[in-house]
């Protein structure tokens, strides 16, 4: 099961723009350039982790629960970017969320 860490890592690793992080999300989401931001769903989101850690599926649901309750935009607001909701939905999981510079 993914650790609260193990979900804001790789979002930080975005917030550095890190190259191997992105050669891991141009793989995944078969980019041909880095993104300038990062969008996703919750299941993409999770998917990717997934596959980014190398685990097995231990529920999408468990998943949800971790990211709600870790302190992911405390940990990226110390380095200038939050995520937030770039297109909104009935339901959270259909939400569109983005990862972003916080003055924006």
């Amino acid at each position: 099961m993914l650790t609260s860490q193990q979900i804001i890592d790789p979002l930080i690793l975005f917030c550095r723009q890190d190259p191997q992080l992105f050669d891991q999300l141009s793989i995944f989401f078969h980019l041909e350039t880095a993104p300038q931001h990062w969008q996703f769903k919750l299941q993409d989101l999770y998917s990717f982790l997934l596959h980014y850690h190398n685990f097995e599926d231990f529920g999408f649901e468990n998943f949800r629960r971790k990211l709600f309750n870790s302190p992911v935009n405390q940990s990226l607001g110390q380095h200038g970017y939050k995520v937030d909701i770039a297109v909104p939905a009935k339901h959270v999981d259909d939400n569109l969320y983005t990862i972003l510079p916080i003055d924006q």
